[in-house]
Formats: structure tokens, sequence, C-alpha cells
């Protein structure tokens, strides 16, 4: 699980030096890079916070079903907000934030 969640944050990391090296971000567009930095931040985050929780409180974890499908709920509307903000789409932006 934390695995998964490493690899989904490091894709949002690489999505973010992608946009960096595109044109569009060197003469000012900075959305794209926020964005997927931000989404890293929002997937590590969703991917270690259970652990601590279930440390802090002394309780059950979820079972890894369930903490795998919050993990890839996070990261998919995280990717369409990136992918709606950068396309313009509106709806996709909206989607993506719902999720």
């Amino acid at each position: 699980m934390l695995r998964t969640g490493i690899a989904l944050a490091a894709a949002f990391v690489v999505a973010a030096l992608v946009a960096f090296s595109t044109p569009a971000v060197r003469q000012g567009h900075w959305a794209g890079i926020h964005l997927s930095l931000a989404g890293a931040a929002l997937v590590a985050i969703g991917a270690f916070l259970p652990h601590f929780a279930i440390t802090l409180s002394g309780s059950r974890p979820e079972p890894a079903p369930l903490r795998l499908a919050g993990v890839l709920s996070l990261a998919a509307g995280a990717a369409l907000v990136v992918a709606g903000i950068l396309a313009g789409a509106v709806p996709l932006t909206v989607g993506g934030a719902a999720l």
C-alpha cells in the first residue's frame, strides 16, 4: 500500500518535471507544475496518514483494498484536475475535484 502511494506521488513529481520542461511553463503558465506537485503531496498524505492514525489510536487498519481504493481515487481526482486545467476543460476539472 505504501509503495503504491509512493509510486503514485513520484509519478506526479515526474509529471511536474515534464510540465516544467514545456515551453508554456517557461513562459509563465505555472498551473501544470503547481497542480502536479499538489497532486504529489495529496497522494503522499493520503497514503501515509492512515498509518499515523492507526498508530496513534491503537485501532485496526482498514482492509488493504479499501485503503488502496482511497489512494487511487485521490490520484485519479488529482490527475483529472491537472488535465482539466491544462486542457481548459471545466467539466473534467470539476469531475476530478469531486472525485
